[in-house]
């Protein structure tokens, strides 16, 4: 702000600054496209959360590159949590798919809550071994109302009720 003084300023000045860097132009979506997410977001029971929040996840926010906005569905208040990521091959074996169904649910027993990215093999065995015991956050990749891989449907679901499920991108 001290550079450009405005909001509105700094907003104008960020597809040039972007090409500058490399990076393709951003686009900065209007007050109707955020009004639409933020229902359609709504309608499905979670929310967003701001980077200037006090929900907002503290060892995220001290990131240089933090996201300024997280969409949530579950209980936020995970988000502020001890927690530890599991995570591992999609096509994992057996064995290794029953190791961090263990090692996760041993994990949760202990009060801290399971990170993982909910893809198939280690993630969705780490997130069921978890809710065994106590609790997980899925960090997604895409959409937060797209499930994917789509046979992790159900376990998304179940973690939206009984963990946190959050992204980037609404």
């Amino acid at each position: 702000m001290a550079r450009f003084g405005y909001v509105e300023q700094a907003l104008a000045a960020l597809p040039a600054l972007a090409q500058a860097g490399g990076r393709a132009a951003t686009k900065i979506p209007s007050r109707s496209d955020v009004e639409r997410e933020m229902a359609q977001l709504s309608k499905i029971g979670g929310r967003f959360i701001f980077v200037d929040t006090p929900e907002y996840p503290e060892f995220l926010a001290d990131m240089a590159d933090a996201p300024p906005v997280l969409a949530v569905l579950g209980d936020v208040a995970l988000l502020s949590t001890r927690c530890v990521g599991v995570v591992g091959a999609r096509n994992a074996s057996a064995n290794g798919m029953r190791m961090a169904e263990a090692l996760a649910a041993d994990l949760a027993e202990q009060k801290l809550t399971v990170v993982s990215g909910l893809a198939r093999g280690i993630d969705a065995a780490a997130h069921k071994g978890a809710m065994s015991t106590g609790r997980t956050i899925a960090a997604i990749a895409g959409g937060i109302d797209i499930p994917y891989p789509p046979e992790n449907e159900k376990l998304q679901a179940l973690i939206a009720e009984n963990g946190c499920v959050v992204a980037e991108a609404p």
